[in-house]
């Protein structure tokens, strides 16, 4: 009824402005009315009443009572949403519950990549880690099924958990993140410190050669995530490089990732995730 009222009560038939004693008509009580009612809307929550005030500022043409109108079509949006500030659980409940079932295999991984931050934060700064159960692990397969196990329990029935059994003779990764409507997601895990002695180039080698070169060609996959989990304390001294702690290590891979992607058309998504299992986050590890 709004615009029909403004279609109506034309501003072109508005009564001159008057001095001294008069005696008000219709004519200008709904004049009146009609310069009352934005403020009116401005003050009702809600999508109906912004949608009134939209309508008003279309059919409106003079500049300056289009800004006004503008002004308060901004003040009305921001009383209609919610002022409470989201809590870090709120954040992670509201993904929980509307998070969407993944169309491609670009929205896969992406999904991937948060289920190992969460993992990852988890295993960190989690107030029940199982970091110290991992910094005593002596052998790459427990990792294996651990980070399996993790992913499946969270999975929120957005992809299925496939592990390569030990007789595959690691022709494909560690884990894949299967979903019949958007792909597959290949995950290798890499275990450093203590007896895992990789160097900064067989990392690199990982990458490249096994996870990009074999594994993704071998499940038919263009997205791919190294995971690197450090059992204990450790450092890296590329050749020509200085020292590099596990932060600036994953750092240093990612980068190497990024040139593997844009070198290589059959990738198309390839990520570099660490975890820490030492409980001695710093920025700079000796």
């Amino acid at each position: 009824m709004i615009p029909v009222f403004y279609s109506h009560v034309r501003k072109a038939d508005d009564t001159p402005h008057r001095t001294g004693v008069y005696e008000p008509t219709e004519g200008d009580d709904a004049q009146g009315f009609r310069g009352r009612l934005p403020t009116i809307l401005a003050n009702i929550r809600g999508e109906e009443a912004h949608e009134a005030i939209c309508s008003i500022i279309d059919a409106t043409q003079d500049p300056q009572l289009k800004k006004w109108l503008l002004s308060l079509s901004r003040k009305q949006a921001a009383k209609s949403v919610s002022h409470k500030r989201w809590t870090p659980s709120h954040v992670a409940e509201f993904s929980k519950t509307f998070e969407k079932e993944p169309n491609t295999a670009d929205e896969l991984f992406q999904i991937a990549c948060y289920r190992l931050t969460d993992i990852k934060n988890d295993v960190e700064k989690g107030d029940f880690s199982e970091r110290e159960l991992l910094s005593k692990t002596t052998d790459e397969k427990e990792l294996q099924v651990w980070l399996a196990g993790r992913l499946m329990r969270e999975n929120r029935k957005r992809y299925n958990v496939v592990r390569e059994p030990e007789v595959d003779l690691k022709k494909k990764p560690d884990i894949r993140l299967e979903n019949n409507k958007s792909g597959v997601v290949s995950i290798e895990i890499k275990p450093v410190g203590g007896k895992f002695r990789y160097t900064f180039d067989s990392l690199k080698g990982t990458l490249k050669d096994q996870l990009v070169n074999q594994y993704l060609r071998a499940v038919n996959s263009r997205h791919g995530m190294l995971v690197v989990i450090m059992v204990a304390r450790k450092s890296w001294r590329p050749p020509g490089e200085g020292q590099l702690n596990f932060m600036q290590l994953i750092e240093k891979l990612n980068e190497y990732a990024k040139e593997i992607q844009a070198n290589n058309i059959e990738v198309e998504q390839l990520k570099v995730v660490g975890i820490d299992c030492t409980g001695k986050l710093m920025k700079a590890d000796t």
